[in-house]
């Protein structure tokens, strides 16, 4: 007797835990999972590889339901850490327990490859005032390229600079490994050498990886006039490329204030040059083959920055006919990389009118 009456017991005390169970799990399907009841919903979809030069919008479906049981909620006010997020509603107004899919969509071009954008739903409801998505990737270009030294130099005559440019590709598996390569263009630059290697991935993609080393030589007589050298190093295959443009600052032996004189015959006003050399310098010579252009040197023989006076004598200068007179003015230093500076002048001749 006292074995049926433990059986009956065992029995009743399965029972009750089963209905305690029911009720538990019937309450927990009403009111929504532990993220749901925090409104918190967050999802990290891992790597995702884009192409630069058609970047898509990449979108994620969140499931959003309403864990409230007497009482909707409103998703009309919210705010997102990035404006480049797209976002997509369902439905604005949820009853409780209802459900609707959100669709998140991040541009991955257009910030770090370790993406992680937050949007926050300032809700109606006391119970549940805030509802908060977030959404993580690694985007990762199928074609990027990268300085290891990025500097612009500035280089004097005959120097030289290296630094090395790294570049990495997703290849399928048809794709010809070879036909990506390096290219440089712009003045003294060029491509030394470069180290390629090859890696197979799970998703059937190769990443091909590349590092080359450019150097850069600065012939100053050769680049005459200017202040920054332009250069692009584009990296990829005919299908895909991606370009990284920069500039060299060539130093020269000698900086002019004017590169080109220009006078109106009808003013005697005088004008000046500066010649700021790199190195203390001595004009030994100044001189002008038009007379009408008079040249007196201001500063000391002796310094690296030298002025001269230019005076135009327009009472020399004819006044019958309107024409432009193109003259230069030779300076003559005592430097071996610089002996001598050539300038050009421009004399306006108005005439009487």
């Amino acid at each position: 007797m006292s074995k049926i009456c433990n059986i009956t017991n065992i029995a009743l005390t399965i029972f009750v835990i089963l209905v305690i169970v029911v009720i538990i799990t019937r309450s927990f399907i009403l009111s929504g999972s532990a993220a749901e009841l925090r409104g918190i919903y967050s999802r990290d979809i891992g790597e995702v590889l884009y192409d630069r030069n058609h970047a898509e919008i990449i979108y994620t479906d969140f499931f959003v339901k309403n864990p409230l049981k007497d009482q909707n909620i409103s998703l009309n006010n919210f705010t997102k850490t990035c404006s480049c997020v797209a976002l997509d509603i369902g439905k604005e107004i949820l009853a409780p327990g209802e459900e609707t899919i959100i669709r998140l969509g991040i541009r991955p071009d257009l910030l770090n490859n370790k993406r992680h954008e937050v949007v926050i739903f300032k809700t109606n409801s006391k119970d549940l005032p805030i509802l908060k998505l977030s959404l993580s990737a690694t985007t990762i270009p199928t074609f990027s390229i990268d300085f290891l030294q990025y500097t612009p130099p500035k280089l004097k005559d005959n120097e030289k600079v290296f630094f090395n440019v790294s570049g990495t590709a997703y290849l399928h598996s048809n794709e010809d490994v070879s036909s990506v390569i390096f290219e440089v263009n712009g003045s003294g630059a060029s491509l030394n050498h470069q180290r390629k290697q090859t890696q197979k991935r799970s998703d059937g993609l190769t990443k091909f990886s590349i590092q080359a080393e450019f150097e850069i030589q600065c012939i100053t007589n050769e680049l005459a006039g200017l202040q920054k050298i332009p250069v692009s190093i584009s990296f990829g295959n005919n299908n895909n490329k991606v370009v990284l443009d920069f500039y060299w600052i060539p130093v020269y032996q000698f900086q002019l204030s004017h590169n080109q004189l220009f006078f109106n015959s009808n003013s005697n006003k005088p004008t000046f040059i500066e010649i700021d050399f790199n190195e203390v310098t001595t004009i030994s010579k100044i001189q002008c083959s038009n007379s009408n252009v008079d040249l007196e040197l201001v500063s000391l023989p002796q310094e690296k920055k030298q002025r001269i006076n230019v005076l135009l004598l327009a009472d020399k200068v004819k006044k019958e006919t309107i024409d432009v007179i193109h003259d230069e003015i030779e300076i003559y230093t005592d430097s071996e990389t610089v002996p001598v500076v050539t300038i050009p002048v421009f004399i306006l001749n108005v005439g009487d009118r």
